[in-house]
């Protein structure tokens, strides 16, 4: 399969150090290959590393004799491919930190039902929302911390509801205690 590849025609798909690569034609202007993220290989070939959106686009279009990225392919890629890019760079640092605010999330939630202390053993629970919070600004699109920022917001809203049912719940118990007492304590008085 030949590759267009925006202004560098008949280009060839290569594995290059395992992963996939476009590779340009011998003679290509290095100026118009630096500019679409080219690299020279030790070979003096030069080669684009493809991103999942590119492999994407190619496994979509297999069955083609040209594979054509073009203008309107290239808005998709950069815009997916600059989200991608920090998560995958300092994801060992999110991931790390995501852990340790889940661990003080569970450890703060633990100590409140077992210790006496309760407000010193919010403060490791309060600690490691605000830094689920925080990886979630520092590193935008880090999944992890989405999926358990996200889970412990439906969380919160499930038990702010239940708070409320229950507030209610004993709201009515107390009233309906106070009606049967004052009502026993009117018997006591027509009786006496």
């Amino acid at each position: 399969m030949k590759i267009m590849y925006y202004e560098v025609h008949d280009c060839d798909f290569e594995y290059v150090d395992n992963i996939s690569a476009i590779i340009a034609p011998e003679g290509t202007d290095e100026e118009l290959l630096k500019k679409y993220d080219f690299v020279q290989l030790l070979d003096g070939r030069w080669c684009h590393y493809m991103t999942l959106d590119e492999k994407l686009h190619m496994l979509n279009h297999e069955g083609d004799e040209i594979l054509i990225f073009n203008e309107e392919n290239r808005i998709i890629i950069s815009e997916s491919s600059d989200d991608n890019e920090p998560v995958e760079r300092d994801a060992p640092a999110a991931y790390i930190i995501v852990m340790l605010s889940v661990f003080s999330i569970i450890i703060g939630l633990m100590s409140f039902y077992f210790s006496d202390g309760a407000a010193l053993s919010l403060i490791p629970f309060f600690a490691g929302i605000i830094a689920l919070f925080g990886v979630r600004k520092v590193f935008p699109g880090n999944k992890p911390a989405e999926i358990i920022t996200k889970t412990l917001s439906v969380l919160f809203v499930i038990l702010f509801i239940g708070l409320a049912i229950l507030a209610y719940a004993i709201s009515k118990a107390c009233d309906n205690c106070w009606d049967y007492s004052w009502d026993t304590l009117e018997g006591v008085g027509r009786i006496g």
